[in-house]
């Protein structure tokens, strides 16, 4: 249902990219790993939710995900890839 609602929003107004990452994130739990990684990659330094750094949102909502029990390895990759960016920013909690 959310892998839905986020290609429903994502149709009426592709800029909003926070829309992009929820869409990440339910193909990341649907096992659709590399449609989530290319989604992951694709806004890399574009300011995502919140007016926060894609990355930040990114390692935010994992940390949240976390929290309620989710765990995926693609999880751990993209924090690699995305932390060496960030060394001076740390996500909100």
């Amino acid at each position: 249902m959310a892998l839905e609602a986020a290609e429903l929003g994502i149709k009426f107004d592709p800029k909003q990219i926070w829309i992009t990452m929820h869409q990440a994130h339910a193909h990341m739990l649907l096992g659709r790993t590399e449609e989530a990684r290319n989604e992951y990659l694709a806004h890399r330094g574009e300011t995502g939710a919140m007016g926060r750094p894609w990355e930040v949102a990114i390692l935010r909502d994992f940390r949240l995900l976390r929290e309620q029990g989710r765990e995926h390895p693609l999880m751990v990759e993209i924090e690699q890839l995305f932390k060496p960016s960030l060394a001076d920013e740390q996500p909100d909690k």
